[in-house]
Parts: structure tokens; sequence; C-alpha cells
């Protein structure tokens, strides 16, 4: 009968064993399971962070962007008013022109279409006239012609090949705008 007893005791500690291991092993599955939940959580939270850090600085590259169209377009309103109204202009260079860009060009070359249009269709400026309006007086400015009767004569003679090219691609611009803008 010894030997029974002994034999149901070890068989009931090996069953005491084998429940205490199934419940370690839970126990450790649970955990494992809590800390990738945890970390799932983490990644999403810092996820959603990046993305609303790299929103801000969209917002504020496009606030900045906004502020120096809006210079740009105030500095080319007054630069062209101060040339219109200056009768006594003695020498006038490709820099001191106000091109129809948002950066002063260094060169004709970077009076293309594509920076005429950004800069005179921006919303970020002059919003009292419309995009038609804009583009009209800067033909009038730009207009080969004109440009050339009232203002080419007060050009550097070093400087005068590089406006002219620069004037003909800006009227070229701004008639491919006015092209695509009456589609």
């Amino acid at each position: 009968m010894r030997e029974a007893e002994a034999a149901a005791r070890r068989a009931e500690a090996r069953r005491r064993e084998e429940i205490r291991r199934r419940e370690e092993a839970r126990r450790r599955e649970e955990a494992r399971q809590r800390e990738e939940t945890r970390r799932r959580e983490e990644a999403r939270r810092r996820a959603a962070q990046l993305e609303e850090e790299m929103k801000a600085r969209d917002r504020e590259r496009r606030r900045e962007r906004e502020r120096m169209e809006r210079k740009a377009w105030d500095d080319y309103e007054r630069r062209w008013k101060s040339l219109s109204a200056d009768s006594d202009i003695r020498k006038l260079s490709f820099a001191s022109i106000p091109w129809p860009v948002t950066r002063p060009p260094r060169s004709p070359s970077e009076l293309d279409l594509v920076s005429v249009k950004l800069f005179l269709f921006s919303r970020s400026h002059s919003l009292e006239k419309s995009a038609k309006q804009r583009l009209r007086d800067a033909m009038l400015r730009f207009h080969p012609d004109r440009f050339e009767g009232r203002w080419m004569n007060k050009v550097h003679d070093s400087e005068r090949a590089a406006v002219k090219e620069g004037i003909g691609r800006v009227a070229r611009a701004l008639n491919d705008a006015m092209a695509e803008l009456q589609y």
C-alpha cells in the first residue's frame, strides 16, 4: 500500500508540476503578448507623432513660402513704381529690372514659364487682382517693343544682350501662360 500511496503522491506531484509549468507558460505568453501590444502601440504613437511633426513642418514651410511670395510681389510692385516714377534714371542693369519671378534671376536662363507662372499666379499675394489681370499687367510691362522704347536706352551697353534675352524669355512665358489661361 505504501508503494501505491507513494506512486499516487508522485503522480499528484507530476500533475501539479505539469499544471505549474502550463501556468508559467501561460503567464509568459500573456507577458509576451502584452509586451508585443505595448510595442505596437508605442510604434503607432511614434508614427502619429512623426506624422504630426511632418504636417507642422509642412505648414511652416508653406507659411514661409507664402511670406516669401508676398514679399517678392511687394518688392516687384514697389520696384516697378519706383522705376516708373524716377524720370532721372541713369543706367539699368539686368539685376535692377524687377523680373516677374520669386527669386531675382542671375541670368536670362532662370526666366522660364514655370517660374513666371508660379510668381504671377500665386495665391499668396494681390488677391484683389485676378490671375488674368496680373498676367495682363506683366504683358504690358514686358512687351518687347514697349520695353525697348521705354527702357532699353537706359540699360548699360554691356547688359543689353542679357536684358533683351530676358525680356524675350519673359514675353514668351507670358504668351504661353495666357494661352493656357484661355483654354
